[in-house]
């Protein structure tokens, strides 16, 4: 069995200007190498979807907005744990 550890990715690495194009592979070697010395294996990459609401007196007016998250999925083996059989 595994836990899991989800980082999301801020949206200023994500949305660099054209000077800054090797902003997101260094922020992800970065997070590779912590979370590695930690013990953790990258999983994955993923896109998720929030619903943020607006704040103040228009919030009535136009609800709430969707965002889009990209996130880092990592995991890592608990010790001792050993995998359950499924029920019938």
């Amino acid at each position: 069995m595994y836990e899991h550890r989800v980082i999301h990715i801020p949206r200023e690495v994500l949305k660099a200007e054209e000077r800054e194009y090797g902003r997101l592979p260094r922020y992800l070697e970065e997070k590779f190498d912590e979370y590695s010395k930690l013990g953790w294996e990258f999983s994955g990459m993923q896109t998720v979807w929030v619903e943020r609401e607006k704040g103040g007196c228009l919030l009535s007016l136009f609800g709430a907005r969707e965002n889009i998250a990209q996130v880092l999925v990592f995991r890592r083996e608990i010790p001792g744990d050993e995998p359950k059989e499924a029920g019938p």
